[in-house]
């Protein structure tokens, strides 16, 4: 799926959000939440292990093939004055672009190539303001409607924050490379959102420690953040720990 989609979506549903709406159910977040577990899997399943991947470069054009004359017979493709059309770009492991629309070529103009990392770099940031957007959204509400919206709306909700609070650690201690911003502002994010829910309720916490957040795994976390300064307010965050 095209990235600007991702991105338009997220403009369309931050509008819609700023009121959130409660039914009988709970929060309606859906949208968001589709959003926000395409965007995961996006990253962790294509960007980030060396997996082939493709972009759609998708635009409207005027229609050379529009007839304005009312009066003549005409088709349906000559009735339309612009027409909707794509470009599919195939980004293979060893760094080459490929352009499908072009019978196959390589792409070797620098100002046509989109890049890896910046790609990654606005997903995550696009990540993390749907993490900001949740944590805003759920400090508005009572507790029984933020813990029937993650039992029963959003089941992967905990298993998102439990790999994404884990990510920068884990590149620290691997010593791959100095994070980027993007990845120090979703870290924040994710740590905050994952000790106002694990703290909210009993039963949100249950569900966080089936996932494989048990104490062993927080107090991995608490130590980590400390040793690395991580999180958001690193000593609040590592006093909220302490209270799980």
């Amino acid at each position: 799926m095209p990235i600007d989609v991702y991105e338009t979506a997220l403009n369309v549903t931050l509008s819609s959000l700023l009121q959130p709406k409660v039914d009988h159910d709970g929060l309606d977040l859906l949208p968001l939440c589709t959003f926000s577990a395409e965007l995961t899997n996006l990253i962790y399943s294509v960007l980030q292990n060396g997996s082939a991947f493709y972009l759609v470069d998708c635009y409207v054009s005027l229609n050379p093939q529009f007839n304005e004359n009312e009066h003549e017979d005409r088709s349906i493709i000559e009735m339309q004055p612009t027409i909707f059309e794509q470009n599919l770009y195939e980004f293979r492991p060893d760094g080459k672009m490929i352009s499908e629309g072009g019978q196959g070529k390589q792409i070797s103009d620098p100002s046509l190539i989109f890049k890896k990392a910046a790609i990654v770099e606005h997903v995550q940031q696009l990540r993390t303001q749907t993490y900001s957007i949740l944590g805003l959204c759920f400090g508005e509400q009572e507790p029984e409607v933020v813990r029937n919206f993650c039992l029963t709306r959003f089941k992967h909700l905990a298993k998102m924050l439990i790999k994404d609070v884990m990510h920068l650690p884990k590149m620290y201690k691997a010593n791959r490379r100095e994070p980027a911003d993007c990845d120090t502002e979703l870290n924040n994010e994710a740590i905050e959102l994952f000790v106002k829910l694990m703290a909210k309720d009993k039963q949100l916490l249950a569900q966080f420690e089936s996932q494989g957040a048990s104490s062993e795994f927080v107090e991995t976390l608490r130590v980590t953040i400390q040793e690395y300064d991580l999180g958001y307010e690193e000593s609040k965050a590592v006093n909220e720990l302490h209270l799980i």
